[in-house]
Order: C-alpha cells, then sequence, then structure tokens
C-alpha cells in the first residue's frame, strides 16, 4: 500500500486515469432511465461540459482537475459517482497494475469527495439565517471584462450575430446586497450596444454568500444557499424549469473571509499533515510504532497514512489552483486597463 498516485504516476498516466474513469463512469450513466426531469436536466448540463462533446461551446478543453473538481462540486453528481465506485467498478478490478493504479486514483476521488462534503457542512452555521433584503434589483447594470467587486453577475452573449458581445461570454454586474429576480432578468434584458435580446448563459456570485430560492415546473424545489470568496456560478440555472428563480446576494463580513480562507486546512481528516508535496510525518507515523498487531490492523493503518498523505497533495493542488485562479485575474485586469492600450 505504498503507492501512492500523485507521486507514483507520472502525468500523462494520471492523465490517462481520469480520462478512463470519467469515459467508463459517462458511458455507465447514460444508460440509466432518468424519469425525472430535474436529473435528466442535470446530466445533460454535464454533457455540455464533457470534452469530448465538440458542438458544445461551453466545454472543458480536456478531462482536467478542474473538470473533475467542477463535477464533485455538485450533490447529484457526488452521489451517482460514488454508487458507481463502490457498487460497480470497485468491484469489477483485477489485481493487475493497471487496475492497481485506478485503485488509487479512485481513492483519491472519493478522498475529494469526502472533502467537498466537508466544506459544505463547515459553511452550513454562517448559511443559517439571512437578513432581509429590500433592495431589488431588476437589471444589469454594468458589463465587466471579469468579476472584480462582490454581487451578483450574469453571463451572457448578445443574440445579434454581427454585435460585438456576440461572439464571446461577457460579465454582466446586477448588484449586491439585494434580491434579484434573475427570471425578470433573463426575460428583459437587452444589449447596451444594439439593443437585441441577450441570452443569458449563466449566473455567478462572486465575493459573496446567496440564497437561491423560487419556483420550477412539475416539482418542489427546496432552497439553496452557498458562500464564497471568489467567483463561482450558479448551475443550478440550468438544472431547473424555472418559472421564477430569485437569488438574494450579501456581501461577506471579516469574520466570514477570515473562515473561507482557513476553511481548506479544517476539511482534511489529519490537519497535522505538514502541508508539503509527498512529505512524510516524522516519529508519530503510526507505522514503525505499531508491534504485536494483527495484519489486519497493519493494513488499517498504511490505509490511514495512505489517506493522509493525500490529504496533503489534495491542499495543496486545491492551494495552487487558487493562486493560478488570482495570476489570472490579475493580469486579466491588468490588460483591460486602457492606460496600457494608449501606451
Amino acid at each position: 500500500m505504498e503507492k501512492i498516485l500523485l507521486s507514483k504516476l507520472d502525468p500523462k498516466a494520471k492523465e490517462h486515469q481520469r480520462k478512463k474513469v470519467l469515459r467508463i463512469f459517462f458511458s455507465w450513466n447514460c444508460k440509466l432511465a432518468k424519469d425525472d426531469m430535474n436529473i435528466y436536466r442535470f446530466w445533460d448540463w454535464v454533457k455540455c461540459l464533457s470534452p469530448d462533446n465538440l458542438n458544445s461551446t461551453e466545454r472543458f478543453k480536456s478531462m482536467s482537475y478542474e473538470f473533475l473538481d467542477k463535477l464533485i462540486s455538485k450533490k447529484t453528481f457526488r452521489e451517482s459517482f460514488s454508487f458507481w465506485i463502490n457498487n460497480v467498478y470497485l468491484p469489477s478490478l483485477t489485481k493487475s497494475t493497471e487496475d492497481e493504479h485506478t485503485r488509487h486514483f479512485l481513492q483519491f476521488v472519493i478522498n475529494s469527495i469526502e472533502i467537498k462534503q466537508n466544506l459544505e457542512q463547515s459553511k452550513e452555521k454562517y448559511l443559517q439565517d439571512k437578513p432581509m433584503l429590500e433592495n431589488l434589483c431588476k437589471k444589469i447594470e454594468k458589463t465587466v471584462e471579469i468579476p472584480n467587486e462582490p454581487g451578483l453577475y450574469a453571463e451572457f452573449r448578445c443574440s445579434r450575430g454581427n454585435c460585438s458581445l456576440y461572439k464571446m461570454k461577457n460579465f454582466g454586474f446586477v448588484g449586491a446586497n439585494s434580491q434579484v429576480n434573475c427570471s425578470e432578468i433573463v426575460s428583459t434584458s437587452r444589449c447596451h450596444i444594439c439593443n437585441n435580446h441577450l441570452n443569458i448563459i449563466n449566473f455567478g456570485v462572486y465575493g459573496s454568500k446567496f440564497f437561491i430560492s423560487g419556483t420550477v415546473s412539475s416539482s418542489i424545489f427546496e432552497p439553496l444557499n452557498d458562500m464564497s470568496n471568489y467567483y463561482i456560478t450558479i448551475d443550478e440555472y440550468h438544472f431547473y424549469d424555472w418559472e421564477e428563480m430569485i437569488v438574494e446576494v450579501i456581501d461577506l463580513n471579516e469574520e466570514e473571509k477570515y473562515f473561507l480562507e482557513n476553511i481548506v486546512l479544517s476539511s482534511f481528516s489529519d490537519p497535522t499533515v505538514p502541508k508539503k508535496k509527498y512529505c512524510k510525518r516524522k516519529g508519530n507515523d503510526g507505522l514503525s510504532n505499531v508491534s504485536g498487531e494483527s495484519d489486519v490492523a497493519g493494513n488499517v493503518l498504511s490505509l490511514e497514512k495512505e489517506i493522509r498523505d493525500l490529504d496533503s497533495q489534495i491542499y495543496d493542488l486545491v492551494a495552487d489552483n487558487y493562486k493560478n485562479d488570482l495570476l489570472i485575474q490579475e493580469l486579466k485586469a491588468y490588460l483591460a486597463d486602457p492606460m496600457l492600450i494608449e501606451r
């Protein structure tokens, strides 16, 4: 049990495991009957994101960790993927080297799912109550290059083919500390350049906590809430046949900002693990100090050690991804500076 996926497999081998596992899962999942229209809509959205869907403008470029992380952030995917891993795929694996590598990758996925669930649970106490919001936003206030201030955004393209806002996705700032009827935004928003109707691609929130409510056709919608100190999309916009979609968005206070900055550390099963790539714990390792225990106990300790090591590596991946996102946002803001264009 000393093999650890992220340290033992080269980048091509890791990419191979992601592609293989996800494609086998998608093939299995597409054969399942989906009588619930909302479930059907969810998997149709996943199909739009799939790198294999060449006809989708929203698809990811590759079966990357970013793509996998996007899917794992959704409860419906986590439940279906976990069921398939534990009840369908893992029992079918053999003792071959390839399948051993697959097992390590699946353990990495299982740990990632556990961390996502821990993250969501730790946010709950900050989302239990929400203040009454009297401010109502009914339109897109301004178009921005990238989300750079707290609040709700609409992602859109103009419906007119020769408009400059047609070819690429744009961000429209709607408002902060407000209640927004997103269905009204969808039906009434018009392009500020040509006055044609806007195609709303999605909604997103930057640096805020938000609460989603409303009514959907043919089912009961259970209100959702979340909080983030960076930009995240409200993908639930695609999962339901909305009659009315209401989003209440509230700025984060200093305590909430601090909590979100440190939330990743608290989500690991063992926060004392040094957060360095491939770092071994010194001294109290839990393996060399055990004597006279049965083989079963030794195997359990080995598994626990492997999980702790993987936890540390997942933290580094999350931290690196967060830093890269910040650098990309800073670069986009720099390139959008009109003074730079004049020079």
